[in-house]
């Protein structure tokens, strides 16, 4: 029998058993023109390959660089939903903010910051909605 445990990027540890059919990705993101595009097309690849169910939320948390027309641009070629915050509100806004928009019961954390890309983290939501 093959081992249904895989590593993935972030180097995390899954079991074929602990995935759910759809896949969704929460992303804060405040004036990242300069990696959020990239980070995007990252995952829309990986998963494409690999979890055909999927979609990503992004949390625009008021960013006044060109963060938003990238996003915009992005909407078109993959599952996106962008919510933009009229002003910059914090991380922990913009984290409940994204799950809250998130339907399925099994997510995925990464900030789509320069400084923490490839760091993501399981976010059950029974977790999530316990702290918030």
């Amino acid at each position: 029998m093959e081992d249904e445990t895989h590593s993935i990027p972030c180097r995390l540890r899954y079991t074929a058993e602990s995935v759910t059919s759809r896949v969704i990705v929460v992303l804060p993101a405040y004036n990242e023109e300069a990696n959020i595009g990239s980070l995007l097309r990252t995952i829309l690849h990986r998963l494409t390959e690999a979890q055909p169910d999927f979609s990503v939320i992004v949390v625009d948390d008021g960013s006044s660089d060109g963060t938003a027309r990238i996003l915009d641009d992005l909407r078109a070629q993959m599952p996106l939903t962008v919510e933009r915050h009229a002003r910059n509100q914090g991380l922990g806004a913009t984290i409940r903010d994204g799950l809250k928009l998130a339907s399925d019961s099994a997510l995925w954390m990464c900030p789509a910051t320069s400084d923490s890309l490839g760091i993501c983290w399981p976010a059950p939501r029974e977790l999530i909605w316990s702290y918030w």
